[in-house]
């Protein structure tokens, strides 16, 4: 006996226990029992971690997950009761070579739903590799040994290339966590391993399902290893037969080197190979009914890395009504490096023009939907943007920074002289009857408004929003197929006004943010991109009864939906952004960049040079993280400071380091919050029904500003600060004509710089007793920093250039002057995400974007977009 359980028979044995078949006499079932080494009851906190992982393995109820029952000990030795299966490994299936790709996609997907299920808890199996995965005799795939590859820590890789778990105990720094060929490369780096690394080990399990051999074997361990962190697998093949295209994307998706390049969850994996055997009718939800089949109806699964995506689709249009999205193939349509994107097909759908970065600017690019040599129709690169074709398909208009400002200019369609349509615009679109434009231009208040004017008189446009149809810059006007009806954004939303004139109607309305509005040609929906549940994705409105569809999936992120007139054709941009945060040092301009995985903007430096704050969305919503730092290296673990509902932004340090100051937004409302530096309790700052946002500390700490609408417009207030809260009622110290943004103290707290009236910067008295004065000209300003160090202004803005710039800018007026230890690490970047500068002018904190990007095309079948 074994505790309750009567032992039957020795199953196997193996370096990590012994595994009996016993008989639970309570509960009349058989049983399988594993009697964990001896060296693992002498190791309390290796035994205690057992046990742990143990019961939360147990809690995981998944089909394809090895279920777990029990765990306890005798004689004081630790054993694990779980689930009897019949059957054998996928290592032993694998001894008669490759699998078929219809078989490996369905375990695939089985296995992927198991790894899901763990990932949801927190698990992490750290180990996944065929003989870790078990075939039952009903054609279910389970995952065994979760969590136990950790407790193997005197082994190590003997140079050998079995299966054998090289070490695996996280608490040892720099230590390998796997097994040799199915490690991600960060596992062989010794890093610590995350969701994202079980999905490499998926890659690898699917690759040697598919191709009969392992995606990385080499004549060593260290030559296996080199191998996983520099060189791709050979081209999938079986049998001499080539894998599908799109199979092989899966694939290839998973083992992407970087973690933020595979799919971003195992449940995208086994969406992605559920929708292929759909597609090759091989999947067994075929068989079943679908009594509501909302799941199915339809699917866009990319697999883009390094710029290269697949997508693969269902449409079970039939079964779901005529107002279902098609069926539908995608096709790659470009594939230079860097950002292609902004798509627009031509009415008939024959060409697709795009915006490509080219370093330093942009230009316009024509190229045939089928792909081929692309036809560059600017050639200056200042800023060109945002084509849109004209009806007849002759010529196309796009937005260009040329004559040092926004504009709308018009190119033929096979290139020539671009010319000027209407000064002072942008996002410029023409009406399907060819006779008017809309667009966007700055109003009284400094922010954009949707303007229309006739195409053969543009100087007399007439506004078609005003103030009342939202607070925020209105863009990205797009006609109605009837030409009754333009859709537009504002800074998170999508809305409808009648092109005559009328109020506006908002479509969209959650805490994601909705832009690049398309129309389908029945004029029923709009297809847009949008940032809800957690990525960026292609979804569609019905615009009468506002109900949301998600068209892709979102792992490689999709930008610019487009549609055919005939509805046969819909594009988009894949998009792969990778944000880093570069620490500068001013004095030597040394440069380490820190990367967190995710979206990373607004970096604060702590006074004392401690530590680093900024927002990221690396685990979901927006949140504030800390970062440690040391002689201004990052120097420890990340700590999450918010997880509250809604998102958290924008954060201020005061001068004693004791407190934090940040923007918080919950179902629409913007609320400035305080806490504690350290972590802790939040408190409502403001708390009030306006808009506030942008908090700024005072150099004394006494005081905080930020911008409220409270007024009616938006300005700046300031309240007195006692222990992180308001002592009094906050006061009004701007009254500008336009809505201002990004407060900023002056070192003595007598002044404050600020962005207003024309995106440029301007001075006022912090007391509001003097009327403000403008510093700049043309500098594009969308945020300022007034220097303790050095007294200068520091603005981010464009300067009359398509890439935003930092330049310092003297307090008293006068040339501004290129900062160029705080340019970009890489001419690619952008400093879209922010900066700050330590209190003493020692280190730059920047928040660096790189994207990458290609143009695609899907197209419809039996239906229309």
């Amino acid at each position: 006996m074994l505790g309750p359980y009567r032992v039957v028979a020795l199953l196997g044995a193996g370096g990590m226990g012994e595994v009996y078949r016993a008989r639970d006499e309570r509960l009349a079932r058989d049983v399988a029992i594993k009697v964990l080494p001896a060296d693992v009851a002498t190791d309390p906190d290796r035994l205690a971690r057992f046990e742990r992982e143990a019961r939360a393995t147990a809690a995981l109820d998944h089909p394809n997950i090895l279920a777990v029952y029990d765990v306890g000990r005798h004689d004081g030795q630790p054993y694990l009761v779980t689930q009897l299966l019949e059957g054998r490994t996928l290592r032993q299936a694998l001894v008669g070579g490759p699998l078929a790709a219809s078989k490996a996609m369905e375990l695939g997907s089985q296995i992927a739903s198991g790894l899901a299920a763990a990932h949801d808890r927190g698990i992490v199996h750290r180990d996944l590799k065929p003989s870790n995965i078990f075939l039952t005799t009903d054609g279910r795939a389970k995952i065994l040994d979760f969590g136990l590859a950790r407790l193997s820590l005197s082994e190590r890789s003997t140079g050998q290339l079995g299966e054998r778990s090289t070490v695996t105990d996280l608490t040892l720094g720099g230590v390998l966590v796997g097994t040799v060929g199915y490690m991600a490369p960060e596992q062989v780096r010794g890093q610590p391993a995350d969701s994202r690394s079980d999905i490499f080990s998926l890659g690898c399990v699917l690759y040697e399902m598919l191709a009969g051999q392992r995606a990385f074997l080499r004549d060593s361990a260290v030559e296996t290893m080199s191998s996983i962190l520099s060189e791709d697998p050979p081209r999938l093949v079986a049998n001499g037969r080539s894998i599908p295209a799109a199979l092989a994307a899966v694939v290839q998706r998973c083992l992407e080197k970087r973690p933020e390049d595979r799919f971003q969850s195992a449940r995208d994996v086994a969406l992605a190979l559920e929708v292929l055997m759909l597609r090759s009718g091989s999947s067994p939800l075929l068989s079943r009914s679908f009594s509501a089949p909302r799941r199915w109806r339809r699917l866009a699964v990319v697999a883009s890395g390094c710029g290269v995506a697949v997508l693969a689709a269902i449409g079970l249009s039939r079964m779901a009504g005529d107002d279902s999205l098609p069926s539908f193939e995608p096709r790659q349509v470009t594939t230079r490096p860097g950002l292609e994107s902004e798509p627009a097909l031509s009415p008939l759908g024959t060409d697709i023009a795009y915006t490509a970065q080219n370093g330093t600017g942009s230009d316009i690019w024509v190229v045939d939907v089928r792909g081929g040599q692309p036809l560059r129709l600017t050639t200056d690169g200042v800023g060109n943007r945002g084509p849109s074709w004209f009806p007849d398909g002759s010529a196309l208009v796009f937005t260009s920074s040329r004559d040092a400002r926004a504009s709308v200019w018009k190119v033929p369609r096979l290139g020539g002289s671009p010319m000027l349509v209407v000064a002072d615009a942008e996002d410029p679109a023409i009406s399907p009857d060819g006779t008017a434009i809309a667009f966007a231009r700055t109003g009284s208040r400094g922010l954009l408004r949707i303007m229309v004017a006739p195409l053969e008189a543009p100087d007399q446009a007439r506004a078609l929003t005003v103030d009342g149809d939202s607070a925020f810059d209105h863009q990205q006007p797009e006609w109605s197929p009837d030409g009754r009806t333009i859709c537009y954004r504002d800074q998170s939303d999508l809305w409808l006004i009648p092109s005559q004139g009328g109020p506006a109607r908002r479509l969209t309305k959650d805490t994601a943010q909705d832009y690049d509005p398309a129309w389908s040609p029945s004029g029923r929906h709009i297809y847009f991109t949008s940032t809800r549940q957690d990525t960026r994705a292609i979804w569609r409105a019905d615009i009468k009864t506002g109900d949301i569809e998600r068209v892709t999936l979102g792992t490689g992120q999709e930008h610019g939906p487009t549609v055919t007139r005939s509805g046969d054709l819909l594009g988009y941009s894949s998009r792969i952004e990778r944000m880093s945060l570069a620490l500068v040092d001013t004095a030597s301009g040394r440069r380490t960049r820190f990367e967190h995985g995710q979206r990373l903007f607004e970096p604060v430096i702590a006074p004392d040079r401690s530590f680093v704050v900024f927002a990221s969305n690396v685990e979901g919503p927006f949140d504030l993280w800390r970062l440690p730092l040391q002689g201004g290296l990052p120097a420890g673990d990340l700590v999450r400071l918010t997880e509250q509902s809604g998102t958290c932004t924008s954060p201020a340090i005061s001068p004693d380091g004791r407190w934090i100051a940040f923007l918080r937004v919950v179902d629409g409302q913007r609320d400035v919050w305080t806490m504690p530096a350290a972590g802790g309790i939040a408190t409502n700052f403001t708390d009030h029904p306006a808009i506030e946002i942008c908090p700024e500390w005072s150099p004394d700490g006494t005081r905080l500003a930020f911008v409220s609408s409270r007024s009616g417009t938006a300005q700046v207030w300031v309240a007195a600060v006692r222990n992180g809260k308001p002592d009094g009622e906050p006061r009004q110290v701007t009254d500008l004509a336009d809505d201002a943004a990004s407060p900023s103290w002056s070192p003595d707290g007598t002044r404050m710089g600020l962005v207003a009236l024309g995106s440029e910067v301007w001075t006022i008295a912090a007391d509001g007793s003097q009327p403000p004065r403008k510093l700049t000209e043309g500098a594009g300003a969308q945020n300022v920093l007034w220097s303790r160090s050095s007294g200068e202004l520091l603005v981010l803005g464009y300067w009359g250039t398509p890439r935003l710039a930092i330049r310092a800018v003297p307090s008293d007026g006068g040339p501004a002057r290129e900062l160029w230890t705080a340019a970009p690490s890489e001419e690619s970047a952008d400093l879209i995400g922010g900066y700050d500068v330590s209190l003493d002018g020692t280190l730059i904190a920047l928040a660096e974007s790189t994207v990458q990007g290609d143009v695609w095309v899907l197209q419809a079948s039996g239906g229309r977009f």
